[in-house]
């Protein structure tokens, strides 16, 4: 598939779940409903997609484990945090609440790692919970991680499609198709490389009159 088409397809999904986000965010926000899932929920997945992004894109150069580990140690953290009597008493925490916390980790290690590293980090805030509340409860927070995961490894086998597509490109405009070895573009590149190259060239009789007889298909026969 072309790049570019790769490009715009990754943009759309990802930018739509931000502005659905936010949209949901907007009307609930100002709706005259005292349920506990309000706005501000949609506001925080919204802020959550843009920190898992930034997070993915600095993946990229070599902090993919660093976080990961920043991502999985936050949430037992959080967790001794929100269990906090003092805390519990003054903002009534439920299990939903306390489950909550290990969404962003979930959500950023579903779109570092796709659907391993979501997985992940819903048995770690799973088990962070500690068997607190009733089953509904328990359920019901694992659904709301599950979600995050999911949205997470979407985000991530995007990134890999485009990824990929990008380097198949890069693979084609800088080696011949016929050899497999790197053309003028690669040779471009290469002072910037570290390590060692080396540049030869080949004189091979009788191509000339090939390519001028028979035509460039033939010489390129000939030279396989």
């Amino acid at each position: 598939m072309d790049v570019s088409i790769l490009q715009a397809q990754f943009l759309r999904s990802y930018w739509a779940l931000i502005f659905i986000a936010l949209s949901m965010a907007s009307l609930l926000f100002f709706s005259a409903s005292q349920r506990p899932l309000n706005g501000r929920a949609f506001v925080s997945y919204a802020a959550m997609l843009l920190w898992a992004g930034a997070c993915r894109y600095a993946a990229r150069f070599n902090r993919r484990w660093a976080i990961t580990a920043l991502a999985l140690g936050i949430i037992p953290l959080l967790a001794v945090f929100l269990r906090a009597p003092e805390l519990n008493g003054l903002l009534e925490i439920q299990t939903v609440g306390r489950a909550s916390f290990g969404a962003p980790s979930t959500l950023v290690l579903g779109v570092i790692w796709g659907f391993p590293g979501a997985l992940l980090a819903v048995i770690v805030s799973v088990l962070a919970l500690g068997g607190q509340g009733n089953a509904a409860e328990i359920i019901t927070a694992t659904t709301l991680l599950a979600l995050m995961g999911f949205s997470g490894s979407s985000v991530n086998r995007l990134i890999r499609r485009l990824e990929t597509a990008n380097r198949q490109l890069l693979e084609a405009a800088t080696q011949d198709a016929m050899t497999g070895l790197g053309n003028r573009r690669k040779l471009e590149t290469m002072p910037k490389l570290r390590g060692s190259w080396m540049l030869t060239t080949w004189d091979v009789d009788g191509l000339k009159r090939v390519n001028d007889t028979q035509g460039h298909a033939a010489g390129d026969q000939y030279l396989r």
